[in-house]
């Protein structure tokens, strides 16, 4: 981390960053064929809420399965039950079949998840079930290091309160935190919101030095 001396925590995104990402509406799709037009519907709302930060993550909860619900012809409480009960679920099968973690992913994790790491960690993704889809591309779940979702704190990236939160959780300063992203618009705009650094990863080659760089 010579080149951020001034760098005492990471916060990761999950999708895209600890793992390639690819083809993966394609794949949503091709795991249960009869839900395409809903995980379609699923992903236009996600973008419409982009940036959105409710008072609590009830709220934005039922003004994100309201939406939903009305796109897919759905209660608002059918809505949530397919997507905590199906749609995630499935989501984690997917991935465990089609994807792995980047290389040196699973090191770097134990590395920042040990008592002696000199850095403070996270994994902020726009999903629930993290531990789940963790597990699913072959990543042990930590024990020191925080997991968070949109979900957690009932706001979309590039919302700063989220980043701010887990600043204030991980006990350092906004200024103190290096975002490791795949998402310039997301991520990126996330960290400049909330007056963090960032690293953007364009693929394998960029990982690569992040993981040096972050094991060095």
């Amino acid at each position: 981390m010579k080149n951020y001396p001034d760098i005492k925590g990471v916060i990761f995104d999950f999708d895209g960053t600890l793992y390639k990402k690819v083809g993966i509406a394609f794949n949503l799709v091709k795991e249960y064929l009869p839900d395409t037009f809903n995980i379609l519907r699923e992903r236009a709302i996600r973008r419409r809420f982009k940036g959105c930060d409710y008072p609590n993550p009830e709220e934005y909860l039922n003004a994100f399965f309201n939406d939903l619900g009305k796109k897919c012809s759905w209660t608002p409480e059918k809505t949530r039950e397919w997507y905590f009960t199906r749609y995630m679920p499935r989501y984690a099968i997917m991935l465990k079949k089609h994807y792995r973690s980047r290389k040196g992913a699973k090191e770097i994790l134990q590395f920042l998840d040990s008592p002696d790491s000199p850095l403070k960690a996270a994994i902020y993704s726009d999903y629930p079930l993290l531990k789940d889809r963790m597990e699913a591309i072959g990543l042990s779940c930590p024990q020191r290091i925080r997991l968070y979702s949109s979900h957690t704190f009932g706001a979309q990236k590039p919302a700063a309160r989220p980043l701010l939160q887990i600043a204030e959780d991980l006990n350092l300063k906004p200024h103190e935190i290096l975002v490791i992203g795949d998402n310039r618009k997301a991520d990126g705009q996330g960290a400049k919101n909330a007056g963090m650094r960032y690293f953007h990863i364009i693929g394998s080659k960029v990982w690569g030095k992040a993981a040096a760089m972050l094991l060095s």
